[in-house]
């Protein structure tokens, strides 16, 4: 005895109209589940996302960063032994420039020292970067038209973070007038100093460097180090899946060159991506077992009463001569049935209260964050129907167990059950 595809799901659909009320109470348990994780599972995306675009552009990282080796450990020790000169940085631009993919080659210099108004003074962390870099960075980025340019007419200006500039007392309305002064150590140890100009403001988005970052062009932070190259190199790649696999390559090709350099990506070197995603990947974890089970046993609740309530029907059949399987089958399709359509009801909803928390403009103050940021739902639908296949998954799991066992019953002990 043998049913076509459109047989099994009509007789599927009378058997979920059987009993109603316990068929509405399981799909709003899968359509709340699915709405749940859904809309957690976006909320992550977006963050994933954003704090991927927050290391290659905001903090400056690109996609990966070229030093000396041994260069993080022991770079601040003997500085001189770790910073390329200027022919070790145009060997390696023309090495680099044979490689498909690279957009960008920026070469950095770290420095730090004190920033002063004349009447008060700061620590300082600054980094070293040509202004056309920094424009190329953030070319069809969502930080584009944000704050933060250096000049590339002012040798000497600066881009103050928000924090710093409030602590140097710095009219925001008028920092273009006000002059600062910067006092660095020189990689020998000396003393130097230069007066800026202030080009811009930015908020840094971080609390740890908000009140102490400057962004300085990279002329003047070789001339404060005393140096003609760079401490490290930067490299932006066409797209970010580029780099994982560029990064051999790229590195047999500089020390073919004789440059004994190794090669980080951004995700080692942005340690608050790393430890802000390792939490949320967690979180997601939890919140997709818990859902999950929820939906795993309303579903076997579900079909196990209802094949309690159908047993002598079961042994009708089976007497009649539908095998095991086909009926087995039968159940299965029921429960994927209802599950399919409680994952439709569960994606509409989940559009519809998406959209509403993105209209709402809604913000909030994040960890370690100097300003507040949007609470966005980013709904992928190709993470929409992932969901709903797994759902759909559990349930032909759940509707399996409880008609196997009721087709493998004795077909005289079904026609007898009260």
């Amino acid at each position: 005895m043998a049913f076509s595809f459109i047989t099994k799901v009509k007789m599927a659909s009378r058997n979920i109209l059987k009993n109603k009320r316990r068929s509405v109470v399981t799909l709003l348990s899968i359509s709340i589940g699915f709405i749940a994780l859904s809309l957690f599972e976006g909320y992550f995306t977006y963050i994933y996302r954003s704090l991927e675009q927050e290391a290659i552009i905001g903090e400056r990282l690109g996609h990966l960063t070229i030093v000396k080796t041994d260069f993080y450990e022991k770079g601040s020790v003997e500085p001189k032994k770790y910073v390329f000169d200027s022919q070790e940085l145009e060997t390696m631009t023309e090495r680099l420039v044979q490689v498909n993919g690279i957009k960008m080659i920026s070469p950095r210099l770290h420095i730090n020292g004190l920033i002063s108004n004349g009447d008060v003074s700061h620590i300082f962390l600054s980094e070293g970067i040509l202004a056309d870099d920094l424009l190329q960075l953030r070319k069809g980025d969502i930080y584009e038209d944000a704050p933060g340019y250096l000049d590339p007419t002012d040798d000497r200006g600066a881009v103050l973070s928000s924090g710093l500039a409030k602590m140097l007392d710095v009219d925001p309305d008028n920092y273009a007038s006000q002059d600062l002064v910067i006092v660095a150590a020189t990689i020998d140890g000396m003393m130097s100093a230069s007066d800026v100009n202030i080009a811009d403001m930015t908020d840094t988005g971080s609390v740890a460097t908000n009140d102490k970052f400057v962004l300085i062009p990279l002329d003047l932070a070789r001339e404060l180090y005393d140096v003609e190259g760079a401490d490290r190199v930067i490299i932006l790649m066409e797209t970010p899946d580029q780099a994982e696999a560029a990064m051999p390559n790229i590195l047999a090709l500089l020390e073919q060159s004789g440059l004994d350099v190794e090669i980080k990506d951004w995700k080692e070197l942005s340690m608050y991506y790393s430890q802000v995603k390792g939490l949320f990947d967690m979180m997601h974890l939890f919140i997709s077992l818990v859902v999950v089970l929820v939906v795993l046993f309303s579903v076997l609740n579900t079909m196990g009463q209802a094949i309690v309530e159908r047993t002598r029907e079961i042994g009708t059949l089976r007497a009649i001569g539908m095998k095991e399987r086909t009926l087995t089958g039968l159940f299965v399709y029921e429960g994927m049935l209802l599950v399919a359509i409680g994952s439709v009801v569960g994606l509409i909803a989940t559009y519809i209260i998406g959209g509403a928390i993105n209209y709402a403009d809604i913000r909030y103050l994040a960890p370690d964050s100097s300003s507040e940021v949007n609470l966005i739902i980013d709904l992928l639908i190709e993470n929409l129907i992932s969901t709903s296949i797994v759902f759909i998954a559990l349930a032909a799991f759940a509707s399996y167990l409880p008609a196997k066992k009721a087709a493998k019953k004795p077909i005289t002990e079904a026609l007898g059950h009260v």
